[in-house]
């Protein structure tokens, strides 16, 4: 994790921060107020793939591992875990942890959580939308009290990767509050219990006293200091910074660039960066014309200044990125050659592919996108791509090009990879067939290679691997590479002990308030 001052406010911030050191002892009144862009989806852990959900929902259960502010692993709900062979983990849990109804966790919960994230049809005849983030199980038993064991149909060495975002959640209360209980209800072993969830999509927790500490290896230990937090959809970022700045919100994301500054100057509050895990790309349809042509694809990539956008759009906020993944990513390929800007290699490989007045097509954009979205639009324009922006809600955008008859022709979008594990977005969105492979891609060589590293163990050979698939796809170019954008936040200064995160977790275990 990266934090970069602003200014000298920002540099208080920190120093002000990193100054609190002590107990998560109760502070009487306690509360922490946080406007967020989008609410909460669900309180169900299997059922969601949504960045904010996992937020909240993070704070109410806990994994079997956890990730410290540097990304790094941690046990959490186990005491000890050790890989026994290419296809087995074991895991020994940690005893007398609670659920916030007071019953205490075992093996069977555990088994009961990856079983209904895992089994086509076990969330009542539903599959769970986080299946594809873990490897197939060939079953998950308890040899002893206190151990799960994890066996595998193939190796998957990066299991441990992704199980600080999988929540292990009580099989009793689950099987009580029936199929649709937990879309609603929570009964977590993490520092906070679920008080509220208000249609608004406000969210309010209160400190469970009976927590079991959270991971030793990242102190303090113990109860969270706050009494109560309260998760506000805000969905305006004007409306959020003038409630941050007013004393009405404590911590609130998806500061603009426009506004950092004006954070900056502000008496009580700081902008708070950290670098993203999310890749913006352009997707291009390459299963019918002009994309189905190389040169075209690779004219759209040359067409665009990212340099610019990303210093008078983004606020320098960004970093360009030649492939799909972002520079924090286990096996990132530094090598890989880059669109350099030049409308006019752009012009001459549409006139080469047989478009010399060039071409008109549609770019599907979320309404939060708009500003790069026209900049983009211009660039394209001046290389004699015409486009028109259709901007819509994104979950509009991706039902659409969910099925191929209904697909777009360009869709401005993003994929986040929080574990660092390239497997994380190159099999989703690059893998033939891929849950997230919206745009037709499609490559013999690329799918052998990912599966070759889904088999192999050995670090340095999966990253090798990896950096080879990177240059394969930035070769073909079925993306327009744009950027890895920073997330940044306004923190009121009354915030203690809360530094942002690459993974995007609001995590508030260790968090007070003046």
């Amino acid at each position: 994790m990266a934090r970069r001052p602003f200014q000298n406010g920002l540099c208080a911030a920190l120093a002000a921060t990193l100054l609190y050191a002590g107990s998560t002892a109760a502070a009487v009144g306690n509360e922490i107020r946080i406007g967020l862009a989008e609410g909460a989806a669900t309180m169900d852990p299997a059922n969601f793939r949504h960045r904010v959900t996992g937020s909240i929902l993070r704070n109410i259960h806990d994994g079997l591992l956890t990730r410290d502010g540097r990304m790094r692993l941690a046990n959490e709900l186990v005491e000890d875990w050790v890989q026994t062979g290419p296809l087995s983990f074991e895991m020994t849990l940690k005893r007398d942890v609670r659920f916030h109804d007071g019953t205490v966790m075992t093996v069977e919960d555990v088994i009961f959580t990856f079983e209904r994230l895992t089994v086509k049809g076990a969330m009542n005849g539903r599959t769970s939308p986080r299946a594809d983030l873990l490897p197939r199980f060939k079953s998950i038993t308890s040899p002893a009290p206190d151990i799960v064991r994890f066996d595998l149909v193939e190796p998957w060495p990066y299991l441990p990767s992704v199980l600080p975002m999988q929540m292990i959640i009580s099989k009793a209360f689950t099987m009580a509050a029936g199929p649709e209980g937990l879309e609603r209800r929570a009964n977590g072993a993490g520092p906070f219990r679920l008080s509220e969830w208000r249609k608004d999509g406000t969210v309010t927790l209160e400190r469970f006293d009976g927590y079991h500490g959270g991971a030793q290896q990242i102190p303090p230990v113990g109860p969270a200091c706050l009494e109560r937090a309260t998760f506000k959809v805000i969905p305006s970022a004007e409306a959020r910074i003038k409630a941050l700045q007013d004393g009405k919100i404590d911590l609130i994301d998806k500061v603009p660039s426009w506004a950092v500054e004006s954070l900056i100057f502000s008496k009580n509050v700081d902008a708070l960066v950290s670098e993203g895990t999310r890749s913006t790309f352009i997707t291009l349809n390459v299963d019918r014309p002009p994309f189905n042509d190389h040169r075209v694809r690779a004219a759209v990539n040359h067409a665009i200044d990212r340099a610019w956008i990303i210093e008078g759009v983004l606020g320098n906020h960004a970093t360009v990125i030649n492939g799909p993944l972002s520079p924090t990513a286990i096996g990132f390929n530094s090598r890989l050659p880059a669109f350099e800007y030049s409308p006019q290699r752009a012009r001459a490989l549409l006139a080469e592919a047989g478009y010399p007045e060039g071409i008109d097509v549609r770019m599907g954009v979320a309404h939060s996108d708009i500003f790069p979205a026209r900049a983009i639009k211009g660039f394209l324009t001046e290389a004699g791509i015409r486009v028109t922006i259709e901007a819509a809600p994104p979950g509009d955008i991706r039902r659409r090009w969910s099925t191929p008859e209904t697909r777009g022709d360009m869709w401005l979008t993003s994929w986040g990879n929080a574990s660092l594990d390239p497997a994380g977005i190159l099999d989703p969105t690059l893998r033939t067939g891929g849950r997230g492979n919206f745009n037709g891609y499609s490559s013999a060589e690329v799918d052998r290679l990912l599966a070759d590293a889904r088999r192999t163990a050995a670090p340095a050979e999966r990253a090798e691997i990896y950096r080879r698939i990177q240059a394969i796809i930035n070769a073909d170019a079925p993306w327009v590479f744009l950027w890895v954008e920073e997330d940044v936040y306004g923190v009121s200064r009354r915030v203690k002990n809360w530094l942002p995160r690459p993974d995007g977790l609001i995590n508030l275990h260790d968090v007070c308030v003046e």
